[in-house]
C-alpha cells in the first residue's frame, strides 16, 4: 500500500500471492514459544497481567492545567513532559490525540493544550515548535474551534467565555425525572456532575500571562461571565451524589478525567461552604493519588495518558493468547479464578478493570466466558455470565458494551447536541460487541438452532452490513475489527459459511489485505469511508483479519498464509509485535486508545488458530 504525500490518500494495488515464503510449522511453533515466553514474563502475581492503556501525552498537560488552577503542587517532572511533547510534535506544528502513521496531521483540541503546557513549562513563545504549532491552531479556526471538553479548562483560566459550553440543567440529576442522567452511557456519567456544577456556577480564576491564550484566538473575546458562589443546598445536592458514586480505589467511573473534574467542583464548594468539608478532604486526597498513580506510577505507561485501569481485560486477551496457542490449560486455572473473583456478586459480569466493578460490561464478561470455557471450567461456573449476557440484548437484537438499549430520547439528544464533538453520548448496539457475545455463548453450546439471543444477534448483523460487506467497529480500528468480530460470530453461532453476505465479507476482508501481507485501518476511517480497511499493517488489526478468515474455513489460503508470514516476520524483526499506530477506539471519530496488551495477544491468538486449523486437516 502506498501513501501519496500531498494527499494522504491510500492506493491499492494488486497482491501477488505467490512471492512470499510459506510458512513453515517450525517456524510457527518456534515464533508461538517465543511469544508465550515473552507474555509469561510479564505476568504479575503469578496470575494477571497488566498492560496501562493510554489516550495521548496531552492529558499530561491537561493535567498539570488543572493541578495548578487548583493551586496543588505536584511531583511529576516537567522536563520528561516537556521532552516528550517536543518529541511527538509534527512538522506542521500539531499534535495527534493518539498516534496514527497514516496522518500527517493532528488535533486542534490537543496541539492547544500542548501548546499551553510547553508555554507554562517556559518553553519561549517565539520557539520553533511554539511558532508551528500557534500557526497550526490559528489555521484551523483559533480556540472558537475548540470542542467542548477543551472549552470547559479554557473557560477555566478565562481563555473564552463560559458562554461557549453549554449548560446542563440540573434536573435531569434527579431520579424522579423520567428523562435523566442515568439515560446517558456508563462512560458519559461520571463526568456530568461535575462539568454541570463547573458551567453553573462559571469557574474561573485570573493567572499569569503563561496561561493566557489571546495568540490563539482569530477573534475577540467574548465578555467573561462572573463566576457565581455555589448554592448550599441546590449545588450541595450535586456535591453529595458526587460523593456517593466516588469509587473504591478513589475515581469517578474509572476514569481520571471524571476524578479530575470532581475534585474542582468538591475544591470550589468546600471552599464556600462547611458541608461536608472533611467527607470531601478525604475524597480528594485519595482521588489525587489514585490518578498520580496511574498517571505517573504505571512503569511503562507513565506520562502517556494512563487514564483507567484495564487489567481485567489485559488477563483476560493474555489468558485467551496462551490457551488459544496451546499452552498447559491446567497452568491457567489460577488465572481464571482471579477474573472469576472480580464477577459482579448480583449479575456475574466481568468488569474492565479497578473502579469498573460496579459497570460490568459485556465484552470482558463474554471474553472471560470464551476463556474460561477454553480452559475447561465446569458450564456450571459460567451459568450465571452466560445469563446476564443474554439479558443485556437490546430491542434492535444488537449488544452495547454496558447498558442496552441505551440510544437516548430526542430531548436528552437535544439539551446534549453540542457535547457530541467530545464523547459518544449513548451506548448503542455495536457489530463488535454482538459478535463477541455470540462467539462467548456458542463457547458452551449455543447457536443458533437452540437460542433466541444467537438468531436476534444474527439479524442484527445482517441488517447493519455495510454495502461493500464489511462491519463497523466501536471498540477498535474499525471496519477490520468489527467485521471480523462479526463474522466470528455468525460462523460460531451456525450461521453457514457458504451464506451470500457471509462470502461478501470474506470477500472483502480478502481485497483489502495489503501488499506486505498484512492488514491495517486508519483512525480516519471512522471520518472517509474510502479509508475503511485502509492504512499501513499492523499485527494486531492483522491478527483480527486472519482469525476471522481461519474461523471461516480458509487456514489454508495463500491469503492466510501470507498474513501469517507478515506475523512471523514483524516478530523476527523486533523480538515482539508492535503495532505502529493506535488500534483502539474510546469514542469513534474523536478519542483512541492505545493498548499494549493487543499486539502481545491478539497476533499469538491467530497463530495458535492457525496451527490447529492446519493441523487438523
Amino acid at each position: 500500500m502506498e501513501f501519496t504525500q500531498d494527499t494522504f490518500r491510500p492506493k491499492r494495488r494488486e497482491i501477488c500471492v505467490d512471492n512470499f515464503r510459506e510458512p513453515t510449522f517450525a517456524e510457527v511453533y518456534r515464533t508461538i514459544d517465543m511469544a508465550q515466553k515473552l507474555l509469561l514474563s510479564h505476568r504479575k502475581k503469578d496470575v494477571l497481567w497488566d498492560y496501562p492503556a493510554s489516550i495521548g501525552t496531552h492529558f499530561m498537560s491537561h493535567y498539570m492545567l488543572i493541578m495548578n488552577w487548583l493551586g496543588i503542587s505536584t511531583a511529576f517532572d516537567k522536563e520528561r513532559l516537556r521532552k516528550m511533547l517536543l518529541k511527538t510534535q509534527l512538522e506542521d506544528g500539531s499534535w495527534q490525540q493518539s498516534k496514527d502513521i497514516n496522518l500527517s496531521t493532528g488535533d486542534i483540541n490537543v496541539t492547544v493544550f500542548n501548546y499551553w503546557g510547553l508555554k507554562v513549562m517556559g518553553e519561549p513563545i517565539n520557539s520553533s515548535p511554539m511558532r508551528r504549532a500557534r500557526e497550526f491552531v490559528v489555521s484551523e479556526g483559533g480556540l472558537e474551534k475548540c470542542a467542548v471538553f477543551a472549552k470547559l479548562i479554557l473557560a477555566l483560566y478565562k481563555n473564552i467565555s463560559w458562554s461557549h459550553v453549554p449548560y446542563t440543567p440540573y434536573i435531569i440529576f434527579s431520579e424522579r425525572m423520567i428523562m435523566n442522567y442515568r439515560s446517558f452511557s456508563q462512560w458519559v456519567i461520571p463526568h456530568m456532575f461535575a462539568i454541570a456544577y463547573m458551567r453553573h456556577n462559571r469557574l474561573s480564576k485570573s493567572f499569569g500571562p503563561e496561561y493566557d491564550l489571546s495568540e490563539l484566538r482569530r477573534g475577540q473575546l467574548d465578555p467573561l461571565l462572573e463566576p457565581k458562589t455555589p448554592h448550599e443546598l441546590i449545588d450541595g445536592i450535586i456535591i453529595k451524589k458526587m460523593l456517593e458514586n466516588q469509587q473504591p480505589k478513589g475515581t469517578w467511573g474509572g476514569y481520571t478525567v471524571a476524578t479530575l473534574f470532581s475534585v474542582i467542583a468538591m475544591t470550589d464548594f468546600t471552599a464556600h461552604h462547611d458541608k461536608y468539608k472533611k467527607e470531601i478532604q478525604r475524597s480528594i486526597q485519595k482521588s489525587l493519588k489514585r490518578v498520580h498513580d496511574l498517571y505517573f506510577e504505571s512503569g511503562e505507561g507513565a506520562y502517556t495518558g494512563h487514564a483507567m485501569d484495564s487489567h481485567y481485560w489485559d488477563t483476560i486477551l493474555a489468558g485467551l493468547a496462551l490457551v488459544e496457542s496451546g499452552y498447559d490449560r491446567k497452568k491457567l486455572r489460577p488465572t481464571a479464578d482471579y477474573i472469576l473473583s472480580a464477577r459482579n456478586p448480583k449479575t456475574g459480569g466481568i468488569p474492565f478493570g479497578f473502579d469498573f466493578e460496579y459497570a460490568p460490561d459485556v465484552d470482558d464478561t463474554a471474553e472471560a466466558l470464551l476463556f474460561c470455557a477454553s480452559i475447561g471450567m465446569p458450564k456450571r461456573e459460567l451459568n450465571k455470565a452466560a445469563s446476564w449476557l443474554m439479558s443485556r440484548q437490546s430491542k434492535d437484537g444488537g449488544f452495547g458494551a454496558f447498558d442496552k438499549n441505551n440510544t437516548g430520547n430526542f430531548f436528552l439528544r437535544w439539551i446534549t447536541k453540542n457535547l457530541s464533538d467530545s464523547a459518544a453520548l449513548f451506548d448503542y448496539s455495536s457489530p463488535d460487541s454482538t459478535g463477541n457475545v455470540m462467539e462467548a455463548l456458542a463457547s458452551i453450546g449455543y447457536n443458533k438452532e437452540n437460542s433466541r439471543t444467537i438468531r436476534r444477534g444474527i439479524r442484527f448483523l445482517k441488517k447493519h452490513q455495510t454495502p461493500q460487506g464489511s462491519w463497523f467497529g466501536r471498540w477498535a480500528i474499525n471496519h477490520i475489527f468489527g467485521t471480523a468480530c462479526a463474522l466470528i460470530g455468525l460462523v460460531t453461532g451456525g450461521e453457514a459459511k457458504d451464506e451470500g453476505y457471509i462470502l461478501k465479507a470474506i470477500h472483502w476482508l480478502k481485497s483489502i489485505q495489503n501488499p506486505d501481507g498484512g492488514w491495517g485501518e486508519s483512525t480516519k476511517s471512522y471520518h472517509e469511508k474510502n479509508w475503511q480497511g485502509r492504512g499501513f499493517s499492523t499485527p494486531s488489526q492483522t491478527a483480527w483479519a486472519l482469525m476471522a478468515l481461519i474461523e471461516c474455513g480458509l487456514a489454508d489460503t495463500p491469503e492466510v498464509r501470507f498474513g501469517v508470514r507478515y506475523l512471523l516476520e514483524e516478530f523476527k524483526k523486533n523480538g515482539k509485535w508492535q503495532d505502529q499506530y493506535v488500534v483502539g477506539t474510546g469514542h469513534p471519530g474523536l478519542i483512541y486508545v492505545e493498548y499494549p496488551s493487543y499486539p502481545y495477544t491478539f497476533p499469538l491468538i491467530a497463530l495458535g488458530k492457525y496451527l490447529k486449523a492446519i493441523s487438523g486437516k
